[in-house]
């Protein structure tokens, strides 16, 4: 009996030992995750704001963006090593231009911008945590200039730039005789550039390599480094919580070398802004066989969209501008323009158009099957 006794309570005391294992691990578990020291007043701020309204850009890929409704890039992966060192919520405001984004942060309306650089007139207006990330700035030209290389070469001519971006006092104070474009994003101000509204746009590598790849975008290049000292991320807090502002800023301090570089690797991706394209086989005697000075190319261009986007034989391909002109104006062939309308009409017009010809090498620019011409009716 006493036997009996003894080894419940031996496996008792076991049972006791392993509960206190595993209290004890789960305790250092969360320990190692909340081991910041806040201050009394801090731990007061999370305790009291536990859900913090923050103000998402929609189009500065691959940094702060918006993807299928969802928050992304490289502040969403910070936003969430910060909530889980310091207990705070994020509700994400987005669907925003960045120059209304500015407008509600200053208006209270926000209460941190996550990716902001900083300026002398933003210091006053709300709390910067430490830069957490660094980028490096161009100035990016079409791909055909050589005229621009340093930021005289820009004097008399057009920058586009988004609303609100912080470099526009800078350049407004130090280069008054370079004329200022501004448009609502940096999609905007690469289009601006292609189509000639603009002549260079100042923008870092990172952004605008997803936005050339991820539109299929060719024609630009980093024409020389711009130096604004804009080059490093921060996170704002709105004015009159420094308390957030400081709170952030221990989480940002805390993320390690190996967290930071983890989310960067995912996101951002160095490739040339202008990949030179692949020539396949040509035969110029095939292609020119049927053709002479009467046939007529007919492209139907689209209202909208880069590049054009060109019927040939049935065959659709996507097309430069720059191609079709150049084209033009070193073959024999003339060109009959047809502008792409919307509804009903659409096929029936595009299935009117003549077979034609190209004379050009066909190259991985253009994704399509182009068959052989046909001569015009």
């Amino acid at each position: 009996m006493n036997l009996n006794c003894t080894v419940k309570e031996r496996l008792t005391y076991s049972l006791y030992i392993a509960a206190l294992f595993v209290l004890l691990m789960m305790s250092t578990s969360a320990f190692s995750n909340n081991h910041i020291e806040f201050t009394p007043e801090e731990q007061d701020f999370i305790n009291n704001h536990p859900v913090i309204r923050v103000g998402a850009e929609t189009d500065w890929a691959p940094i702060d963006y918006v993807h299928n409704g969802q928050h992304t890039g490289l502040t969403s992966d910070y936003l969430k090593l910060i909530a889980e060192r310091t207990g705070l919520q994020f509700d994400i405001v987005t669907g925003f231009t960045w120059d209304e984004l500015l407008t509600m942060q200053l208006n209270q309306r926000l209460d941190l911008l996550p990716a902001i650089y900083w300026s002398p007139k933003r210091d006053h207006l709300m709390h910067f945590t430490s830069p957490y990330i660094k980028l490096r700035h161009y100035a990016f030209t079409k791909s055909s200039r050589d005229d621009i290389k340093n930021m005289a070469d820009l004097q008399d001519k057009v920058i586009a730039i988004p609303k609100g971006y912080s470099y526009l006092e800078t350049l407004e104070r130090e280069y008054p005789n370079i004329n200022i474009l501004l448009v609502n994003s940096t999609l905007e101000a690469i289009d601006a550039v292609i189509t000639g509204q603009a002549d260079t746009l100042i923008e870092s590598t990172a952004i605008i390599n997803h936005y050339l790849n991820e539109n299929n975008i060719y024609g630009l290049k980093p024409a020389f480094a711009a130096e604004f000292n804009v080059n490093q991320v921060y996170m704002a807090a709105r004015a009159g919580l420094p308390l957030l502002a400081s709170i952030i800023d221990k989480a940002l301090k805390d993320i390690t070398q190996t967290e930071a570089k983890k989310i960067t690797d995912r996101w951002v991706n160095i490739v040339t802004t202008d990949p030179t394209p692949k020539t396949h086989n040509y035969s110029p005697s095939k292609s020119f066989a049927t053709c002479n000075e009467n046939t007529s190319l007919k492209p139907v261009l689209t209202p909208t969209g880069y590049p054009m986007r060109v019927l040939l034989t049935g065959n659709i391909a996507a097309f430069q501008p720059s191609i079709l002109l150049t084209f033009r104006s070193r073959s024999v062939f003339r060109l009959r323009w047809y502008k792409q309308t919307h509804g009903s009409n659409r096929l029936k017009q595009l299935g009117s158009v003549n077979a034609i010809c190209l004379p050009l090498p066909v190259t991985d620019r253009i994704d399509a099957n182009i068959s052989r011409s046909r001569s015009p009716t």
